[in-house]
């Protein structure tokens, strides 16, 4: 299903191969995503038409336990150039349920390239198991459910650049959470290494999922050089030099159990639960 084939249109399309990896809070599974559609599953996302990926869950042996189908949204902007849309990212955060960032880059009329980037929470639960239909184009399934979490540049951050990593970072001060976004420059000296980092305030157990909310004025951008002050403390600052660094304040709810063990072996994914509280797994 995942082989390529030189100058052949079947499998991957180059370059929208594995581009998102995550463990499962418990440790015990793998997340595995698709940056693009595979060509038997159908075109690339356009201005008018959405694009579907694959989503794939495995065991420690290599093992598939389901693989799912994600819509990836049309591009925001129409392109007067070059256009691309896909899955950079996935942060597994409960039982089925994941971060998934999004990253559409379309080029204007005067060659100027705009990422535009937006987080959804995403539940593999009620999806169709696609592990053994080799074509999505035209097959009848129902894809992976998705929530608008998080939109960067709606939020006011200023540039966005090519986000392409997502994490836990370290408790804030306050009690609160932060999350981390983190950009590829590609090594191109029009793009900066960029670190984003968004304050999720904790809410309690209510409905299940997460809900974000946007609130005016909270985004902003610090001074270059700068992680936006103390409340990271000076050892993260030193781990994490960035050119600027931008806060979203957003609001979380949960109604999972809380985890009988919290062990994280790669720190890509602590339970909502005990994310507050286990700030350094």
């Amino acid at each position: 299903m995942f082989a390529m084939r030189a100058g052949q249109e079947e499998g991957p399309r180059d370059n929208l191969v594995f581009e998102d990896l995550s463990f499962a809070p418990d440790g015990q599974s793998l997340w595995l995503g698709m940056e693009g559609a595979r060509y038997e599953d159908g075109a690339i996302p356009t201005f008018t038409e959405t694009s579907l990926t694959r989503l794939t869950n495995v065991d420690r042996g290599g093992n598939v336990l389901g693989q799912f189908a994600y819509e990836i949204d049309t591009l925001p902007e129409e392109p007067a150039g070059f256009g691309t849309a896909g899955v950079t990212e996935v942060l597994a955060i409960g039982n089925g349920q994941l971060l998934a960032t999004e990253r559409a880059t379309v080029e204007d009329a005067a060659g100027i390239f705009k990422n535009l980037i937006k987080v959804y929470e995403v539940d593999v639960a009620g999806a169709t198991d696609v592990s053994e239909i080799d074509a999505l184009a035209g097959a009848e399934i129902t894809p992976i459910t998705k929530r608008l979490f998080l939109d960067l540049n709606a939020a006011g951050v200023d540039p966005v650049d090519n986000i392409e990593g997502i994490s836990w970072g370290p408790e804030l001060e306050n009690g609160n959470r932060s999350l981390v976004l983190v950009s590829d420059n590609n090594f191109n000296d029009t793009q900066v290494s960029q670190l984003i980092v968004v304050e999720v305030e904790s809410q309690g157990i209510a409905q299940p999922g997460i809900r974000a909310r946007r609130e005016q004025g909270i985004a902003k951008r610090e001074p270059s050089g700068t992680t936006g002050g103390s409340r990271f403390g000076t050892g993260y600052r030193r781990r994490c030099p960035v050119d600027r660094v931008s806060r979203y304040r957003s609001r979380m709810s949960a109604a999972r159990p809380p985890p009988t063990s919290t062990t994280n072996p790669t720190g890509s994914a602590i339970p909502m639960n005990d994310a507050m509280s286990n700030p350094s797994e």
